[in-house]
């Protein structure tokens, strides 16, 4: 049996300098978990008359400052970090010196009684006084690699506050045959009749410490977490790059491809132009489910590691977050862990660290992660809506006051709000190729007989008003959708009165007028259309917290300026042209309003462009009339000079002179 190795001074120094090189990353890691709030925007610092609101501005800088601060911190531990990491690799810990070192420990005396490596080490420092040019090179070699790994640091710093959308860059290689993962029957992905009334779901624990983890997670759960993907990810059939982005966005929103060497082992390659060939469905899921694999299932593993409360559900919850964002899954299993009742569960699910240019749309989507993982949605719920229909709820509707709303009429909201999405369904979708037949079977076959009642949430004072509230609101809805304007009109009003910050309630009171106006071809409705939408507005502006969700606000606008144009054809049709092309400037200000919030929110280009075209048509339609009304001055004007003196008796009738009799 071989003597152990005894560690060489190259190594000693570089566990020394790598100690240094971790401090630094951990200093990195806290900076990049710090939240900067961001209240007010650029946009927002204007006063009703114009004017600079200094308060406002002294916060908008503040934050700021702060973010810059975050950013260039960042910048900075990262450049040092990588500093000391290739200063390490290139002039202290590397194989070159170690075995140098070695073999010099080996080497016998010379005659003349010195070492060899006296001799050695002698010669080479002989040789750099000698060659002082070749050391200055090797130096210059040195401080380049050093720069280019702090290069290499700062772009990945960059990433990491990048949209939600990307996948933070590993150089890990996961053996698929050995990887970790942890099994629960399908049957006991459910929740059971006594643990609803313990406010809580005893499903089976799943055991971080069981060494097949990844492989039996991903066999079991890969069905159900197929069908969450395609309603919580915007497939592309062919790649797409998106501004800002490096890597172009494939499939169920990946942005690399994933394929297995000759070995066994699982690889990645990013999606980069000339790399990045369209795949079919049935490849592109593949490639989900490789994601999954190389990524947010390891994650999965470290989050729930040693936390023995988190539920198997929770689990496939958690799956859906980690897939766009694996750094929040820790920190969402954490509070799950530590969570006393169902409603620290849901707001667990709040956690995120990344751009506030995706904060919305994230928070939309963490929801319905929390509304699954508390068996308030079910998968089969999932199965029936439009794909990407989980976007269309209104973030002030189920997001109050720091909190997810859950209660049962939050929930009843946000399902029937998200099935009036224009998209294929869930289940036709994956019922168009053969991988996503096989998902959905199996999908539905492990949830059959599913007990999906949910838990039941404490509620304060304040959140049963909202719950009343809504129900008003999904009264009202209802009758909307059987055209009965008059009942509906009644129920948003008493909705507004019982939540004075229930903004659905505005914007859907109206387009309600605005129907009615339609309806009845009145102006008068049209004005309590304009006028609710102030009033919306009035109110979004006295509670800013209101202004979370954007999209309202757009929404809201727009309406008001159907409402506009509409008066502008009632007038123009009764030759009030100067009227109409007032109500028409009016209509084209509400619609540069809603697409300003619309770029502010991140909505989709399908909804940016319809509030496009209706500015482009009020644009068309004031042109028009403005021709006519010139047309009509210049004919008045020139018929005035053609007509002669009238002399006294006399008319013009139709430009021809008649004596009255």
């Amino acid at each position: 049996m071989s003597a152990k190795a005894k560690t060489t001074y190259a190594e000693k120094m570089g566990a020394a300098i790598d100690k240094v090189a971790q401090q630094l990353q951990k200093k990195r890691e806290a900076l990049g978990r710090k939240q900067v709030s961001d209240t007010v925007m650029w946009d927002e610092l204007l006063d009703k008359e114009n004017r600079v609101d200094l308060d406002r501005f002294a916060i908008w800088l503040r934050e700021s400052g702060q973010m810059a601060g975050k950013v260039s911190g960042g910048v900075a531990l990262w450049t040092l970090e990588y500093t000391v990491r290739a200063l390490n690799a290139l002039m202290v810990d590397n194989p070159v010196l170690r075995g140098i070192e070695k073999k010099l420990r080996t080497a016998k005396k010379t005659k003349a009684g010195k070492s060899l490596p006296s001799k050695v080490y002698a010669g080479a420092l002989n040789k750099i006084k000698e060659n002082p040019a070749k050391s200055s090179y090797a130096a210059y070699y040195a401080l380049l690699a050093t720069l280019l790994f702090s290069a290499k640091g700062i772009a990945l710093s960059g990433k990491e506050t990048s949209d939600d959308k990307k996948q933070p860059a590993q150089g890990h290689v996961i053996d698929n045959d050995n990887a970790t993962n942890l099994v629960v029957p399908a049957q006991d992905v459910q929740p059971l009749e006594d643990a609803i009334a313990q406010q809580t779901l005893m499903l089976q624990v799943i055991n971080s410490d069981d060494a097949d983890f990844v492989n039996k997670a991903i066999n079991e759960y890969w069905p159900t977490i197929a069908v969450g993907l395609t309603e919580f990810e915007t497939y592309r059939d062919t790649p797409k790059k998106h501004s800002g982005e490096t890597r172009y966005t494939n499939g169920l929103g990946c942005t690399w491809q994933y394929w297995y060497d000759n070995s066994g082992k699982l690889y990645k390659k990013e999606n980069l132009q000339g790399n990045t060939d369209a795949l079919s469905r049935d490849k592109n899921y593949e490639q989900a489910k490789r994601h999954l694999i190389y990524e947010t299932m390891p994650s999965l593993k470290t989050a729930i590691k040693g936390k023995n409360n988190i539920t198997a559900q929770q689990c496939v919850a958690l799956c859906f977050v980690g897939y766009q964002r694996p750094a929040d899954m820790d920190n969402i299993a954490s509070a799950i862990s530590k969570a006393k009742n169902a409603q620290e569960i849901a707001d667990a699910f709040q956690y995120y660290t990344g751009s506030n240019k995706w904060r919305d749309g994230t928070l939309k989507r963490r929801w319905w992660c929390a509304a699954y993982a508390l068996g308030l949605i079910s998968i089969q719920d999932l199965m029936t809506l439009p794909r990407d229909a989980f976007s269309r709820i209104n973030l002030n509707n189920v997001y109050r006051n720091g909190h997810f709303l859950l209660g049962k009429e939050t929930v009843k909201y946000a399902l029937n709000t998200a099935r009036n999405g224009t998209q294929t369904s869930v289940d036709a979708f994956l019922n168009s190729f053969q991988t996503g037949r096989t998902l959905l079977a199996t999908a539905r076959q492990q949830s059959s007989g599913a007990v999906y009642a949910g838990v039941q949430i404490e509620q304060t004072e304040q959140s049963q008003q909202i719950e009343g509230a809504m129900a008003l609101l999904n009264q009202a809805n209802e009758l909307v959708a059987k055209r009965n304007y008059d009942g509906a009109v009644k129920l948003y009003k008493q909705a507004i009165q019982q939540d004075i910050d229930n903004m659905e309630a505005y914007s859907s009171l109206a387009l309600t007028y605005k129907k009615l106006g339609d309806k009845n071809k009145s102006v008068e409705f049209y004005e309590l259309c304009v006028q609710t939408v102030k009033d919306g507005n009035a109110r979004m502006n006295a509670n800013k917290s209101l202004l979370l969700d954007r999209e309202i606000k757009a929404s809201s606008y727009f309406n008001a300026g159907s409402a506009r144009e509409e008066m502008a054809k009632l007038y123009a049709a009764q030759g009030k042209i100067d009227v109409a092309i007032k109500n028409y400037d009016w209509a084209r200000k509400n619609y540069k309003t809603a697409l300003d919030n619309a770029n502010m929110d991140g909505i989709d280009d399908g909804r940016k462009d319809v509030y496009q075209k209706a500015i482009d048509r009020v644009d068309s339609e004031v042109a028009k009339l403005n021709k006519k009304k010139s047309r009509k001055i210049a004919y008045n004007t020139g018929a005035q000079q053609l007509q002669p003196k009238k002399k006294s008796g006399d008319t013009l009738i139709y430009g021809v002179q008649r004596e009255i009799a």
